[in-house]
């Protein structure tokens, strides 16, 4: 608050110890000449590291790899990629595939900082958007148990919400243990699925 008294010189101002996912940026360095009188203030900022970055994306890609199972029309830890196509009585032999894999994008959960995508230079909260993302899906169907099976295939999107708005994941940092509410995932569509496989 009140400043400093320094003789002439260089002084190197070390920064405080970060971690694998949170730094204070580097070491600044102040040079001072006789009769100067600074008035930058000697500060470090906390932001998160390029680690935080990989290691979220990373653990949302493989937490969304359950949306492609097999088999199902409800998908247990996947909800919102439940699916079903209801214009049959019957369906068999599901497979999902990637149409287009989803992209993640980490943004400051602060909608006055959102425009400061650099995550290197904030340590505010952080949302992670499911950009894009669709599902092949091949099948089989019929109406009654006589017919023979017919081969169908769909995409579908199930990463978008409330009109076309990117899926959201809200993040946050627990020590050096990165949490991710994945609540969004737990929702499926009711439109998708006959009242059949409804709660």
């Amino acid at each position: 608050q009140y400043g400093l008294v320094l003789l002439p010189g260089t002084y190197t101002f070390t920064a405080p110890e970060g971690s694998k996912y949170l730094s204070h940026g580097d070491d600044l360095e102040l040079t001072i000449t006789p009769g100067e009188h600074s008035q930058t203030p000697i500060e470090f900022n906390q932001s998160y590291t390029e680690a935080f970055e990989t290691a979220a994306v990373d653990q949302i890609e493989q937490r969304l790899e359950s949306c492609l199972a097999d088999s199902t029309i409800r998908v247990d830890d996947c909800e919102a990629a439940s699916w079903e196509d209801t214009g049959w009585n019957a369906m068999t032999d599901m497979q999902r595939t990637w149409e287009q894999p989803p992209e993640i994008e980490l943004v400051p959960a602060d909608p006055e900082a959102d425009g400061e995508t650099d995550l290197t230079q904030y340590s505010g909260p952080v949302t992670a958007r499911v950009v894009d993302g669709s599902i092949s899906v091949s099948y089989q169907v019929r109406d009654d148990e006589d017919d023979d099976w017919m081969d169908r295939d769909r995409v579908y999107a199930p990463f978008q919400t409330n009109g076309f708005e990117p899926m959201e994941f809200p993040i946050t940092l627990d020590g050096e243990e990165i949490k991710i509410d994945y609540s969004a995932l737990d929702q499926y569509n009711p439109s998708w699925l006959s009242q059949e496989f409804r709660d």
